[in-house]
């Protein structure tokens, strides 16, 4: 304003120092912010304090985090352990029922070839056919880390349905008569004669359903029955029931 108003010498002289002044109080100003936020205040004791409470908190926490994923990792190491040894078990176990089941397949198909007696002979295909369906079990039962997974292969070839029920009524027959229970089957004459899937499996399920049925019934029957729900071209749909008069 001084230069603009006046264009005297002492005006002038005036004019520079008074702006040089001024610049170099805002240079000072602007350099103490810059330090002041570069360089913030002492924290007063009782923030100081509680960020150390907070700091050795997370510690202890952190601590505590480190325990109980060592504990984790010993408990998954322990239970993969204890995995691997019963499949060792059961594949062990396996392979000795094996060897004696096939001696006794073996020797029980070499006498039905000798024996004349159509009930001899009958009573002793129940016996290869349960002999069959352990050796199926203990095929499972090698192959566990499928069975575990739930990937289990059925078989797909051809077997005569009646043959399936009728070996399992024979098998459990005997017990049922101990028991004083009236044992039956009904198949419909509509029903296929033969069929492709898993016998074996089929005939696992039709044990375990008779043997629980006869096992809780005191009195009265058991029964298995067929039911042929739907019928395709190159499939058919089958209700396989077993019901008891016990608990």
């Amino acid at each position: 304003i001084l230069l603009f108003s006046d264009k005297g010498l002492g005006t002038t002289v005036l004019a520079l120092f008074t702006g040089s002044l001024c610049l170099i109080l805002f240079f000072i100003l602007v350099r103490r912010i810059k330090h002041s936020l570069e360089m913030p205040g002492p924290i007063p004791e009782g923030q100081v304090s509680s960020l150390r409470e907070l700091n050795e908190a997370l510690e202890r926490k952190e601590f505590s985090l480190q325990l109980a994923e060592q504990k984790i990792i010993k408990e998954r190491e322990k239970r993969q352990a204890s995995e691997k040894a019963k499949q060792i078990f059961l594949v062990n176990i396996s392979h000795e029922i094996r060897t004696p089941m096939n001696g006794i397949l073996g020797f029980a198909k070499f006498l039905e070839e000798s024996l004349t007696d159509e009930d001899q002979r009958e009573s002793l295909q129940m016996i290869i056919k349960s002999a069959d369906q352990l050796m199926a079990v203990l095929n499972v039962i090698l192959d566990f880390s499928r069975l575990e997974s739930g990937d289990i292969n059925f078989v797909l070839q051809p077997f005569v349905l009646k043959d399936t029920v009728h070996s399992i009524y024979r098998l459990m027959e005997p017990v049922a008569d101990l028991k004083g229970l009236r044992f039956t089957y009904e198949i419909p004459e509509n029903m296929p004669e033969v069929l492709t899937g898993d016998a074996v499996r089929l005939g696992q399920i039709l044990l375990n359903l008779t043997s629980n049925a006869i096992k809780f019934t005191d009195s009265g029957e058991i029964k298995i029955s067929l039911v042929l729900v739907e019928e395709l071209k190159d499939a058919v749909t089958i209700e396989f029931r077993v019901s008891d008069t016990g608990i």
